[in-house]
């Protein structure tokens, strides 16, 4: 069964066919393919095709760059570190920010909102996987 392509996607998707990404080439390929889509006014198709280009960069870079999850307390240090702060500048007890630090209590829900909102981050940042 062939499906027909309407013209306006097809102008859309001529010059970069949405397909999955095997090597760095073809990576850099789509991502100046989006950049490109990102810079200009777009139509609806050109949307789609965005939307298409990104999912599968990002399924390429989850494949061949993950991520390792990120310790909680590294996590506050590097923040507090970037915004030239001391346990005392958190909303939480000086020692329970060190304890943290340190790696003798981890860092409660309850906690991670009140940093959440003194650095303007995702409380998801401070949970432990």
């Amino acid at each position: 069964m062939t499906m027909m392509v309407p013209d306006k996607y097809y102008r859309a998707i001529k010059n970069a066919p949405p397909k999955a990404i095997h090597n760095k080439k073809e990576h850099i390929f789509y991502l100046s393919k989006i950049e490109s889509l990102m810079l200009k006014d777009r139509s609806p198709e050109e949307e789609d095709l965005l939307e298409t280009l990104i999912q599968l960069v990002h399924v390429y870079e989850q494949e061949k760059f993950p991520m390792k999850a990120v310790d909680p307390a590294e996590e506050l240090a590097f923040l507090m570190e970037e915004n030239n702060l001391k346990p005392a500048d958190l909303p939480l007890p000086p020692s329970r920010v060190s304890e943290i630090l340190n790696h003798k209590r981890s860092i409660s829900k309850a906690q991670a909102f009140l940093l959440a909102n003194r650095f303007k981050v995702s409380p998801t940042i401070f949970f432990a996987e």
